[in-house]
């Protein structure tokens, strides 16, 4: 099975509609979910496995973007962000999943709730349909919950339990979790930050997903994916999503995985605020790294986000991996100008392998991108704001480190590092 490939934000069979529930009693899933209104859904032939692969650069999904006394919803720099009045609410929108009782899938979202003092359940509304909905919720405590209604009352899969795999609230900072659902022969996983908390037999779903949102909550999502790997099989020369088991994350906003920290003539690295921040200055670059258990031994994934502060907008920044030592690296950088560059450094000696420009760059200072590098089957991948720019065949690492990189005059901060092992659904 191929890796993830060119994915673009493609949907299969969306509804133009959505909508927003309000008036929900936090402490306990509503009994009844809120009636929705009927929208037949259009018929579009699939191209591929893919049912929506959102990642927010624009909003041509047609979620709900609007503002009242209850509930505001808007799409801004890559994230879908709603916040509320003192009412919870929960934000939906339609998604069709032909054959979804027997096939085998992935769900997937990346969110925070803002708020780090705000311990109030947030997370992902799945398949709900008339009233019937999933709800795999997370609090900024630690814990997570996964709950069914019904026409009749309210299943607790699972209670409130806390959890090393949720990203809590640390130093008064609230970070980004991923939330998961695979479903294969009939058994669903549920996963947080890619490590499985809880499996039971899986159920039938309706159309509609979106978001359980807390009252006074601030809610910044940063993808929403669902991919259908047995509808992927009638497309067999298309790629394929793959399972990622977590092994490393850092959010980068304070120094606990013990990062260089130096303040000299050329180099100043700290954690001034929210981020690992580098200002490098004259020639020459700055590589800090770590060592990621499984880098160089099996197929991974290595990804970062950095963000342009100030300073020469031709200058490359981005991440490095396979590193050894300061002369045997590999790296995926961009630059403000819209360009970007795969290299490495054997004994010391520099080879640009590919250069290009793309699309996809936020060109902005303070802009986020997302910056990453997949290895699998054979293969490596590289992607910017979740958007293939380049893929070759892969070659042996000098070793298994892997970190940020900085060169020229500019200053550059990194946030939400993330590595992964993969599998395959055919396993």
């Amino acid at each position: 099975m191929k890796s993830t490939g060119n994915s673009p934000q493609a949907v299969l069979g969306i509804a133009h509609a959505e909508y927003y529930m309000t008036a929900l009693n936090i402490s306990s899933i509503p009994v009844k979910s809120p009636v929705t209104i009927a929208v037949p859904l259009p018929e579009i032939k699939p191209t591929s496995g893919w049912i929506v692969n959102e990642v927010f650069k624009n909003n041509d999904n047609k979620w709900r973007v609007d503002s009242n006394s209850k509930l505001k919803c808007s799409i801004d720099f890559g994230y879908y962000l709603n916040s509320n009045t003192p009412e919870q609410n929960i934000v939906l929108h339609t998604f069709n999943m032909p054959g979804n009782e027997t096939h085998d899938y992935k769900i997937e979202t990346t969110l925070q709730n803002f708020d780090q003092k705000d311990n109030s359940p947030f997370g992902l509304v799945f398949g709900n349909h008339d009233q019937h909905a999933y709800y795999f919720l997370i609090t900024n405590n630690g814990s997570f919950a996964i709950k069914e209604t019904t026409d009749t009352g309210v299943v607790v899969l699972k209670n409130f339990t806390l959890s090393s795999a949720v990203h809590a609230t640390r130093n008064e900072l609230s970070f980004y979790n991923k939330l998961t659902i695979i479903k294969l022969k009939q058994t669903w996983s549920f996963r947080v930050n890619d490590k499985e908390v809880f499996t039971c037999n899986a159920g039938r779903l309706g159309e509609n997903f979106g978001y359980w949102i807390p009252g006074k909550a601030l809610i910044r999502v940063r993808t929403f994916k669902i991919f259908d790997w047995t509808l992927a099989e009638n497309f067999p020369d298309q790629p394929k999503e793959v399972i990622y088991t977590h092994m490393f994350y850092d959010q980068l906003w304070t120094n606990i995985n013990n990062w260089d920290e130096l303040n000299n003539t050329t180099t100043k690295s700290s954690f001034p605020y929210l981020g690992y921040r580098i200002e490098h200055k004259g020639d020459g670059y700055f590589m800090p790294a770590l060592a990621m258990p499984g880098m160089g031994l099996t197929d991974f994934k290595f990804e970062v986000q950095a963000s342009h502060q100030n300073g020469a907008t031709d200058k490359q920044f981005g991440l490095c991996f396979g590193k050894k030592d300061i002369d045997n690296t590999y790296i995926f950088t961009i630059a403000s100008d819209g360009s970007y560059e795969i290299g490495k450094f054997i004994n010391g000696d520099w080879t640009s392998i590919y250069k290009g420009d793309a699309a996809a760059i936020y060109k902005n200072n303070y802009s986020t991108n997302t910056l990453s590098v997949e290895q699998a089957n054979g293969k490596w991948f590289f992607y910017i704001n979740y958007q293939l720019v380049h893929t070759f065949y892969s070659a042996t690492l000098p070793g298994s480190k892997a970190g940020c990189y900085v060169e020229g005059d500019q200053t550059v901060q990194f946030e939400n590092m993330t590595f992964s092992l993969i599998e395959y659904r055919d396993n």
